[in-house]
């Protein structure tokens, strides 16, 4: 069962990491985001890996919700 988690955990990570170059289709959004990032005194390869852990914890949650409701279950 904790492999099972753990690669639903390894896959959300590689899908928050996926986000960012999705989101920079419009070459002005990376551009702020690193002004945003520099602003608050945070390294933009440092800030980038936290919004891709972010958007991983988020996708994680949405999955374990999924399979926690009872619609999953196949009732």
């Amino acid at each position: 069962m904790n492999a099972d988690r753990d690669e639903v955990w390894r896959r959300c990570v590689r899908l928050g990491h996926a986000l960012l170059p999705l989101v920079d289709r419009e070459p002005w959004r990376r551009e702020r985001r690193h002004e945003t990032l520099r602003a608050w005194g945070v390294d933009t390869g440092t800030g980038e890996g936290l919004i891709g852990i972010c958007a991983a914890l988020a996708a994680h949650t949405v999955a374990k919700d999924a399979s926690a409701s009872p619609r999953s279950s196949g009732r």
